[in-house]
């Protein structure tokens, strides 16, 4: 759910901002909320914190190399852990804590631009919203989910 609510992220901010750099993206949070907000919470279930249904996977990994006995692989996940903190919350840190530059070439004018900004059409926003749900979903009720897809697991 993490990963699709980034894909739908990105495909909303390069389809409404016209932006693929994140250099460019300073600012942008206030002006998207929403698309900005479902990164952030995305962003949390990939690094893996709780309440984000991220968590549970890194646990189970961790778990699962801990009784194999393989350390190197606890590591390996904790730096993955590391490493997708360090690519993910400066864009989120960008967005929210920068200021929106006064220059942003968008094209018409000064006012196009100012509206230009804006979260995208509710056939674009609502999903990435209902996917950053099922983020926050899969923690709050993943023993539900583990028991309803066990016997498609166990009939494999």
């Amino acid at each position: 759910m993490g990963k699709i609510t980034l894909f739908f992220c990105a495909g909303s901010l390069i389809a409404f901002c016209r932006k693929t750099n994140i250099s460019s993206m300073d600012g942008i949070g206030r002006r998207m909320p929403w698309t900005m907000g479902a990164f952030f919470v995305a962003s949390l279930s990939i690094i893996g914190l709780p309440p984000m249904g991220g968590s549970w996977s890194k646990m189970f990994l961790a778990m699962g190399a801990a009784d194999a006995g393989q350390n190197v692989f606890i590591a390996v996940l904790m730096l993955s852990t590391l490493l997708s903190a360090a690519y993910l919350l400066p864009l989120v840190g960008r967005a929210f804590f920068r200021p929106l530059p006064a220059d942003r070439d968008v094209p018409g004018s000064s006012d196009d631009a100012q509206s230009e900004f804006r979260d995208g059409a509710a056939l674009c926003t609502v999903p990435l919203c209902l996917t950053a749900a099922s983020c926050i979903a899969l923690f709050l009720w993943g023993g539900f989910m583990r028991d309803l897809l066990l016997p498609i697991l166990v009939a494999v």
